[in-house]
């Protein structure tokens, strides 16, 4: 389908300034993948500008709800513009490099310290003879390589890319290798969360849960705070009873054990809520340690929710 403007309320920012931010709400029997298409909202080029938010309901052929989801307009080129889902309590920034032929880098900043969760890029031109290969770089760490295939390039091609990294950042730093030809710029997105939520600080870190030996991973504590939760998301079946133990200067923190079943599933999410000796100054180390009980070997990643005084 089309975007039905018919379906369309501007709740706040009509005929506004560009500077201003616009609030708009939606509903449309389209999946989140037509929406968030680019061009979907082309019929508003020139009234959607860069940070306005839709509220999108996505319902079925009946008008029964199916799920709603928030975009925000984070590309408005004159050639497309792109609605990209922002998840609740995500945020986003953006980059543009303006020459992807050349060896060129910018980079995405947000205010805050943010884990992210996926990045994107979209050229705005056109390239030949080998295809666009943009790296995303945080913390000096190379997490991934974006490439956009030049056989199909045109403006709005897009390429994606999970991010996988344990550690937060401000700054996401996007750069072109120079090996493609054409004529093209890229923008380029991340989204996340921050690090902190309603004065909690959460830090992660992953765990090797080994069969043959005893596995440590270490969270430092960049603030004065009480350690509320920790929270494992486990890779696989263990294959038998798993603990993740953790430390606060070598003291076990007092029901902050992470018992892992025989069994366990893929994707499953663990957690343990201490209740003393969770007490953590600022350089302070949160150790997690996973002692061998045989089985196999899975990954944990663990999540510390810190309360920050």
């Amino acid at each position: 389908m089309a975007l039905d403007i018919t379906n369309l309320t501007v709740i706040r920012g009509q005929d506004k300034p560009e500077a201003v931010q616009g609030y708009l709400a939606y509903r449309t029997e389209d999946d989140e993948t037509t929406v968030s298409g680019v061009n979907y909202f082309g019929k508003l080029q020139h009234k959607l500008f860069k940070g306005d938010e839709i509220w999108v309901q996505h319902v079925d052929a009946d008008g029964e709800l199916k799920g709603e989801h928030r975009y925000m307009i984070a590309i408005d080129d004159e050639d497309f513009i792109v609605a990209y889902p922002v998840a609740p309590g995500e945020m986003i920034a953006t980059a543009y490099i303006e020459d992807i032929t050349e060896v060129e880098q910018d980079t995405s900043v947000f205010n805050e310290k943010v884990l992210a969760d996926k990045a994107t890029v979209y050229l705005d031109g056109t390239i030949d003879t080998s295809d666009a290969n943009i790296a995303l770089t945080i913390n000096g760490e190379t997490i991934g390589t974006m490439t956009v295939p030049h056989t199909a390039s045109e403006p709005g091609s897009s390429s994606s890319l999970s991010v996988s990294t344990m550690h937060p950042s401000t700054s996401y730093i996007f750069g072109s290798d120079g090996t493609c030809a054409g004529t093209s710029g890229a923008y380029c997105i991340v989204v996340g969360k921050p690090v902190v939520i309603d004065s909690v600080y959460i830090q992660q870190e992953n765990i090797t849960i080994d069969d043959t030996a005893a596995q440590t991973a270490y969270i430092n504590a960049p603030i004065n705070g009480k350690l509320l939760k920790l929270q494992a998301t486990i890779d696989g079946d263990p294959g038998a009873e798993k603990t993740i133990v953790a430390k606060i200067d070598g003291t076990n923190v007092a029901n902050g054990t992470i018992t892992v079943p025989n069994g366990t599933a893929a994707g499953t999410v663990i957690s343990a809520s201490p209740t003393a000796d969770n007490i953590l100054d600022a350089g302070d180390t949160l150790e997690l340690s996973a002692p061998d009980t045989g089985g196999n070997t899975v990954e944990a990643y663990v999540s510390a929710y810190i309360k920050i005084d």
